[in-house]
């Protein structure tokens, strides 16, 4: 497994961090506008095996960009793939779901909500909703 870039509310409450500086720097180091989408580059790299290790680096990069770069890819590859009448990848899909994990709980932090209220803000805002 990866290293946990992210930590848990009861974490950082354990540890006095919820404090707003902490909150602060949380928001400032990780949660960058969600407006940025569109101009994030995604990963592209023909070589399977090459591929996954540009995942793993992206992983364990514990940058929310490149998080954003391995889920776009892998989302974009995904629905080329179904378009093609094939199905998605299980590397692609393995990492999509731990980049996934990663961006969520990263920016559940500074916006004080849960993994999952974080997955919809983030959906709901790259749809313009």
């Amino acid at each position: 497994m990866y290293p946990a870039c992210t930590i848990s509310r009861k974490e950082a409450e354990s540890h006095g961090s919820t404090d707003s500086k902490y909150k602060k720097d949380r928001q400032l180091g990780s949660a960058f506008e969600l407006k940025e989408w569109d101009e994030i580059e995604t990963l592209w790299v023909e070589n399977d095996k090459k591929r996954e290790e540009v995942y793993k680096e992206a992983l364990r990069s514990c940058d929310s960009r490149q998080w954003v770069k391995l889920i776009k890819t892998s989302y974009q590859r995904n629905q080329a793939r179904l378009q093609k009448g094939k199905k998605a990848t299980t590397s692609d899909e393995r990492y999509l779901h731990m980049a996934e994990d990663n961006l969520f709980g990263e920016l559940a932090i500074p916006f004080e909500m849960t993994k999952g209220e974080a997955e919809e803000y983030f959906v709901a805002q790259i749809r313009g909703e």
